[in-house]
């Protein structure tokens, strides 16, 4: 069933690439407009998930082209600061922030509620909703992309090669395959009856 597919770990065909940040799996024959990035956990320290992440959006520069802006959930963008990146837009609770805004402020919507800012974001710029890649962890990202593409938003998923979770995260659901599973289904089922994916 395609709602309760790839729930630990995508298995789409995808290119291999080599960054110097990184192996990751992607599409590489394409020009997307804007990367998307979704948070995983709520850490935002060097340790966290959330900083592979934004090391993934810098990553994903050097496949796409150096000035691909990104749009970004608030953890995201915090560990972004840190690594002194540039060219992006942190999508907090109640707002949308340029880089250096509020950087305080952390992520309090969930997945539809960034992707729906996101595009909105998009369309406010006149920019392309049907060309973006997605960033997020590679058991988030089916779901990520269901709900983007539900929204109108096409495209190709960036991950990390190698599946790791952040076990020390206080999000305890996404600490481990077998905590992250249950929690998904039941999830994506919600989004299912919702209309979500």
């Amino acid at each position: 069933m395609k709602m309760l597919r790839n729930l630990a770990g995508y298995n789409g065909n995808l290119d291999e690439v080599k960054t110097s940040r990184g192996i990751y799996r992607t599409n590489r024959d394409t020009k997307p407009s804007v990367a998307l990035a979704q948070s995983f956990g709520a850490g935002t320290g060097a340790d966290s998930y959330n900083y592979r992440l934004a090391n993934a959006v810098l990553a994903s520069r050097e496949i796409f082209g150096e000035r691909l802006p990104a749009i970004v959930q608030a953890e995201v963008g915090e560990c972004l600061e840190n690594y002194g990146g540039s060219n992006y837009y942190i999508v907090g609770e109640n707002d949308v922030y340029s880089e250096g805004e509020s950087s305080s402020l952390m992520s309090k919507i969930d997945t539809a509620g960034v992707l729906e800012a996101s595009r909105d974001l998009i369309k406010s710029q006149g920019g392309d909703i049907t060309n973006v890649v997605y960033v997020a962890h590679p058991a988030h990202i089916e779901r990520v992309m269901q709900i983007g593409e539900k929204m109108g938003l096409e495209g190709i998923p960036f991950i990390e090669k190698e599946v790791v979770w952040p076990t020390n995260d206080s999000q305890k659901w996404v600490r481990s395959k077998g905590m992250w599973v249950p929690r998904e289904i039941a999830t994506r089922i919600h989004h299912k009856i919702k209309g979500l994916i």
